[in-house]
């Protein structure tokens, strides 16, 4: 993604005003407030100091480490790993998110603007902005979702998907969002519910249904429900179960335990494809999906 492109969208995340590139300084300037945010590699960094701060805090932290190694892996070896750890799991997704995706860029235009929160080394479309914490291999924008660094309604939608569990107070990413968006925009947030604990580097909360429409309150709720269901979560737990008893705080004993223990469970999580016929499945979901749209006025 050119700087240039994503600069028309930035504002300080201070005092939201739009902010210039300075090519001799190779920093973002605010002339509203003054403020200074440096540009790496071509990606502009735009943490207010305090959220700076928080953040290289958790990216220092052994889950901050770890998670910033498993993003950065990008060789062969590993994608096939990955490929293999994909099908040997608990993850059996029961809404079509691609699809949705597709549709909805296509219902937005050419003229569309796309913002993933949280998006990791992936890259959804190519018209998609990426804004993470960190500088992966495809991230456009580094910045904190609870402070956006984008100017009032830019985004024709915006995606987050597996993140709003990481961001401390979490109706202040969610009031961003709204910010952020056209009037006529959506957004689609994939959350967990029956998940265990998993840092990447933080991990400070769960949602139920109704939690989640809660927190999505000001959009109007377009579809809801499960998004991975009861038998994925059943065998996310009694793997993570199984690997307590090496009684190690060693990560690679415990992936090395919990990747023996899902190689016997994983055929259980076809039985979602039962399950979720049931009204009741979101009640013990392992993860759950909002698509909301932003009203006019």
């Amino acid at each position: 993604m050119a700087l240039q492109k994503v600069l028309d969208l930035l504002s300080c995340p201070v005092c939201r005003k739009k902010v210039a590139y300075d090519q001799e300084g190779m920093q973002i300037l605010c002339q509203a407030c003054d403020e200074r945010y440096p540009v790496k590699n071509g990606v502009p960094v735009m943490f207010t100091g305090e959220d700076g701060r928080d953040v290289k805090d958790l990216l220092q932290s052994p889950q901050g480490m770890e998670m910033i190694r498993e993003f950065k892996k990008n060789g062969l070896l590993f994608k096939a790993l990955n490929l293999g750890k994909r099908f040997v799991s608990s993850n059996l997704v029961l809404f079509d998110g691609k699809r949705l995706l597709e549709e909805l860029i296509r219902e937005k235009g050419e003229n569309r603007r796309v913002l993933e929160i949280g998006a990791g080394n992936r890259r959804l479309n190519p018209d998609v902005i990426n804004l993470d914490i960190e500088h992966f291999e495809n991230t456009d924008v580094i910045g904190d979702a609870r402070r956006l660094p984008f100017l009032d309604e830019s985004f024709d939608l915006v995606w987050i998907e597996v993140v709003l569990e990481h961001v401390r107070r979490p109706q202040e990413a969610v009031a961003e969002i709204h910010r952020v968006l056209k009037p006529g925009g959506h957004v689609f947030s994939v959350v967990p519910f029956i998940h265990p604990y998993h840092s990447y580097p933080g991990d400070y909360s769960r949602f139920s249904l109704e939690g989640l429409e809660d927190l999505f309150s000001r959009f109007t709720r377009k579809k809801s429900g499960v998004y991975r269901g009861p038998s994925a979560a059943l065998v996310n737990f009694l793997s993570d179960y199984f690997s307590l008893f090496s009684f190690s705080t060693d990560r690679r004993i415990y992936l090395l335990l919990k990747a023996m223990a899902l190689c016997f469970l994983f055929p259980l999580k076809l039985l979602d494809r039962i399950l979720v016929r049931n009204p009741r499945a979101h009640e013990l979901a392992h993860c759950l999906f909002f698509l909301g749209k932003k009203e006019s006025g």
